[in-house]
Parts: structure tokens; C-alpha cells; sequence
């Protein structure tokens, strides 16, 4: 949960009480095993003396590439460095400062350096003049083909390092049912039949349920574009998708230990969500043959700040749809580890398919005023803890289901949508779909849901969205439609019910549409846009412009080009 700017000064005071009654010595003295206890001890640190930098870690490597990834933290973002291997001095292929922050205070700065090292026996680091120690973060992720480099072992081990556990590096596995089945997984990942069928493959997910997002679409294209390429795509048998991808003749694999195979056998894996970093197998058990590269296609434009999430994946490949959104990511100063090695600016593959369903539809098909709000992650946890009457009757009477249910039943608003021949159409999220009666929706608004009708086709027939904070106002805004945020409750949505973090995008100052936060002002608007011929008022095109500057139809063929480049060697 994300907290006020007065809790946050208050923390920052107790914290530097507590910090005073305790030795420095001690502080350094704890042990750092990860890249997150790295932080953690600088942190305390910095409450005692915000000067000094910190030790340089070894928090990576990439094989392929040949780069190796070196950290270290500094009180502010610029530093004197030199790096040396094998006594000749080097410079980073890639590097950023990332802004470390903590309840709303930037603590320090990590500098992030990629390094053509791979090949190298031994590595000096010089920061502000002195010779500074190099340690190896146990937990430090490593990208690796499958043949093992022996040079990079000699440079660590050079360094008086003992070559760390890393992740994919596997000890023993246990003496149980559990190892048991590994060790069963593991010889027929590599047995002859199985390789051949899924040697060198690309698998593709959306999620187990529902597709129809930006892996769906990047799957047809490579399909069909790059027939060559050993393509899969994971989805359960019991998803409302499977009968239609099946039909349009994709490669289904649901679960079982066929999938399991098939990633111990694949060259990458594609996600449209970052919970499949690692295939949904054990490190612990399969790490040595999980040689796969990741990228997160994204599940939509990442407008809100998701760092502290987002930092825990150790991504090959992170898609980026704006330029602000890429600034935000991979520049200096940002909170996110990714900087432009991770970081590809692309847009997403389900645009090509937006922008192709749009030009088939007729002006007059285009009649849809789409209300689509997003979820409260607050309400999603007391649905989770069981749906009784008590916590059907809480959901009921929240804010949230009275607000846009009362805008639902709003007569002004129904009186405008039918004296331009518009159609109201409810899209809930699906975590609001079970307690779609609680809203109390009139019988002339459309509902509709994901089980319904594709996603996708909803947009293309809305000329108009009302919205809140979702990311779908980047959906309309690429088909240059009107949208207006309705936000009755944005204190509390970053502060208390959603456990978001504000990010760079600013809705009054960069949102495609005018941000209300009162029912009538948002019938008011609507009126306005309808008035306007569904077109976006100028000031909002040129928003709109200066954010989705890629609208070509070709996003896949970029994200295609940056998944292939995963692998080129750096050094």
C-alpha cells in the first residue's frame, strides 16, 4: 500500500532516531547474500552517512551477450569510474543511475553498468579514485547458453570470488516424491523424441484462461510471417479460447508434463504477464536447464510507478508502448533496474490487430459508449476471503459500487446517448462480475464481459470510453477516441484502495480526456464529446499524438526484431 506524503516524513524521523543508537560497524556487518539485501544495508546506511559509496556487486551476467552487469551505490547520480579486465580499461555498453527510494524519499542512487567482460580473467573497479572491492551476490541472475563460459568462471574466480550458487545452477535435487518427478522431467527433456519436437522453441501465454492479448497476436504473426520458428502456445483446455484458437489452427499445450518439456526445451518464452519468468517450473529443481530467455510483452501501458514489482523479474526483455513510458522505465533516475539493454519501445503486438478491426467497421458501426472502470484491489480482498452476505453487503455499499452505479442509472446520461444514437455498454472488470447486481444496472444498458465478446472488438465499436484509471484509455486514445477518467476517489485509490504508486503520467496534465470527479461533470462531458461529433478535443489529439507515435501496424515485426536481438553478442 502505497502511503501519504505525512506518513512517509513521519517513518523517515523514526527511522533516523533509530539509526543514531546504532554503530555504523554494525550496520555493515550484515550479511548480503541478494541484490535486495545489497539495497536494504545501504539504505540504513545512508541514515548515517549519506557520503560514501557502497561496494561494487557482481549482480549478473549474460552469457550470450558477454556482459556482465556490476553494481554499486552513490549519494547522488553521477560518479568517477573507471573499470579494467585483464588490465585493460573497458566501458559499459549499457549503465543508469536508478534512483533508490523509500516511502517517498530518494535514499541514494544504484548505478547499474553492463560491462564487456565475459571473456575476461580478471576485473578492476576504480570509483572516485580508489580501488574498490568487487563482491558476488549469491542470488545474482545469470543468462546462459547452454554450453558453459570458462572465462567468466576465471574472472570470478580470479577474483578470489567463490563462484556463486546462481540461479540456474542446480545442487542436488531432494530425496522425495518431489525430486523423484524431476529427476523423471529432467531425463526426457533430454531424451531424442523430445527434442526434437520442441527443440529451439518460442512458447507464447496470455494466461491460462483467456488470450486474447498481446501474446495472442504476436503468435499469429510469427505463425505466419516465420514459419520456421518452433512456435507453442500454453492455454488450458478449460478456457472460453481454446475451442477458437484451436479452430484458427494454433499449437495448443496445456498443462501437464508435455509443457513441462517443452519449456526445459525452448529458447524463449513470450508473456503478456510477468508470473512466468520463470516458466512456472522450479528453479531449485530444473534451474541448470531453464536456458530460456523471457520477455514481458506487457499486459498494457505501465503508466503508474510498479517498480518495486517489476524489479524482482529478471527480464531479458520489457516492451514499452510511449515514449514517456520508456523514459520512465529505462532512463536516468528512474526507479526501475532496467535500463535500454532490458528496454524496447515497440508498442504492443494487440495494436496491429486494433488498427486492422477498426478499418473494417462502417462510420455508423462505431456507436458504442463503452464504461469500463478498473477493479479495487481493497474490494478484491475481502471477495477472496469468501463471498458471505456480509462481505456482499460491504462491496455493495462501497463507494465504488454506489459511484458507478449510480452513473450507470444516471437518466441525463442514458436521455444523451439515445438522442445521438449511441448504446451504453457496461464492461465490468472481472473481479466486479460476480456482484454485477449490486450495481443495479438499468435493463436498457448492454452488459458486457470478456466470455462474451472479444475485448478487442469492444474498443474497435466504441466511439467514446468512460473510464477511471485504467490503462485501456491507451486503447481508444490509439484509435484516436474521446475518453473521459472519472475519478471520485483518487487520494484513496494510491493511498488506501488500491496500493498503486502514482508514476510520471500525470491524468490532468498528460490523460487523453478531462479528469472529473463528480457524476454530473462527467454527463457533462459526455455531452461535450457527443456535441463534438465523438473527436477529441484538440488539446487531447495532441496528448494523444505525442504519446502513441507508432500507430503503423507494425508492432509485432518490432517486437519480433528485439526478441532475436536478445541473443547477439556485446562484448
Amino acid at each position: 500500500m502505497s502511503v501519504t506524503p505525512s506518513a512517509a516524513e513521519e517513518f523517515h524521523a523514526l527511522v533516523q532516531r533509530a539509526m543514531m543508537l546504532i554503530n555504523r560497524d554494525a550496520i555493515k556487518s550484515l550479511p548480503v547474500r541478494t541484490h535486495t539485501e545489497f539495497i536494504v544495508r545501504q539504505a540504513l546506511l545512508s541514515y548515517k552517512d549519506g557520503e560514501s559509496a557502497s561496494p561494487v556487486a557482481i549482480t549478473g551476467y549474460d552469457h550470450d551477450q558477454g556482459l556482465v552487469r556490476l553494481s554499486y551505490c552513490v549519494p547522488r547520480p553521477s560518479s568517477s569510474e573507471r573499470f579494467s579486465v585483464d588490465g585493460e580499461r573497458v566501458h559499459g555498453t549499457y549503465a543508469k543511475f536508478r534512483s533508490c527510494n523509500f516511502f517517498r524519499r530518494t535514499l541514494f542512487y544504484e548505478r547499474i553498468v553492463w560491462l564487456p567482460a565475459a571473456k575476461g580473467r580478471s576485473i578492476e573497479a576504480v570509483i572516485e579514485g580508489q580501488i574498490t572491492p568487487i563482491t558476488v551476490l549469491s542470488q545474482a541472475s545469470a543468462r546462459r547458453s547452454q554450453s558453459r563460459d570458462e572465462g567468466m568462471k576465471s574472472l570470478l574466480d580470479d577474483a578470489r570470488i567463490v563462484y556463486p550458487p546462481f540461479r540456474n545452477v542446480v545442487k542436488a535435487l531432494p530425496f522425495s516424491v518431489r525430486g523423484a518427478m524431476a529427476m523423471v522431467v529432467r531425463w526426457l527433456a533430454r531424451t531424442a523424441i523430445v527434442r526434437r519436437r520442441f527443440a529451439n522453441a518460442w512458447v507464447f501465454v496470455d494466461g491460462e484462461e483467456e488470450a486474447d492479448d498481446n501474446a495472442e497476436h504476436l503468435y499469429r504473426w510469427v505463425f505466419r510471417s516465420h514459419p520456421e520458428i518452433n512456435s507453442w502456445f500454453l492455454m488450458e483446455r478449460s478456457s472460453h479460447d481454446w475451442e477458437r484458437l484451436r479452430r484458427e489452427g494454433f499449437r495448443l499445450m496445456p498443462k501437464g508434463i508435455l509443457r513441462n518439456l517443452l519449456i526445459l526445451n525452448s529458447d524463449h518464452i513470450l508473456s503478456s504477464h510477468a508470473n512466468l519468468v520463470h516458466g512456472a517450473l522450479d528453479p531449485e529443481l530444473y534451474g541448470d536447464l531453464m536456458c530460456f530467455r523471457f520477455t514481458y510483452l506487457t499486459h498494457g501501458v505501465h503508466d503508474k510507478d510498479r517498480s518495486h514489482w517489476l524489479n524482482k523479474q529478471p527480464f531479458d526483455r520489457m516492451l514499452a508502448t510511449t515514449p514517456m513510458e520508456y523514459e520512465a522505465v529505462a532512463s536516468d533516475g528512474s526507479p526501475y533496474v532496467f535500463c535500454d539493454r532490458e528496454v524496447r519501445r515497440t508498442g504492443l503486438p494487440r495494436h496491429d490487430n486494433l488498427l486492422r478491426l477498426a478499418s473494417q467497421l462502417r462510420p455508423e458501426e462505431v456507436n458504442w459508449i463503452v464504461i469500463m472502470p478498473t477493479w479495487r484491489s481493497r474490494l478484491a480482498k475481502i471477495a477472496a476471503a469468501g463471498l458471505t452476505s456480509t462481505s456482499y453487503a460491504e462491496i455493495e455499499k462501497s463507494e465504488y459500487v454506489q459511484s458507478w452505479g449510480s452513473l450507470l442509472k444516471n437518466k441525463r446520461l442514458q436521455d444523451f446517448a439515445r438522442s445521438y444514437g449511441k448504446r451504453l455498454v457496461f464492461m465490468p472488470h472481472p473481479g466486479a462480475v460476480s456482484f454485477l447486481a449490486a450495481f443495479g444496472i438499468p435493463a436498457d444498458i448492454s452488459i458486457i464481459t470478456k466470455k462474451d465478446m472479444r475485448i478487442q472488438d469492444v474498443f474497435a465499436r466504441a466511439c467514446a470510453l468512460i473510464t477511471d484509471y485504467s490503462t485501456v484509455a491507451f486503447e481508444l486514445a490509439y484509435l484516436r477516441r474521446p475518453i473521459i477518467y472519472y475519478q471520485f476517489d483518487a487520494e484513496r485509490f494510491f493511498h488506501h484502495d488500491h496500493g498503486l504508486r502514482e508514476g510520471y503520467f500525470s491524468y490532468p496534465r498528460d490523460g487523453f480526456g478531462p479528469v472529473v470527479t463528480k457524476e454530473s461533470d462527467v454527463v457533462m462531458e459526455l455531452g461535450h464529446v457527443l456535441a463534438n461529433r465523438c473527436l477529441p478535443e484538440s488539446k487531447y489529439l495532441q496528448r494523444i499524438d505525442s504519446a502513441l507515435v507508432d500507430c503503423d501496424g507494425g508492432a509485432c515485426e518490432r517486437v519480433f526484431n528485439s526478441v532475436v536481438d536478445i541473443c547477439i553478442p556485446r562484448a
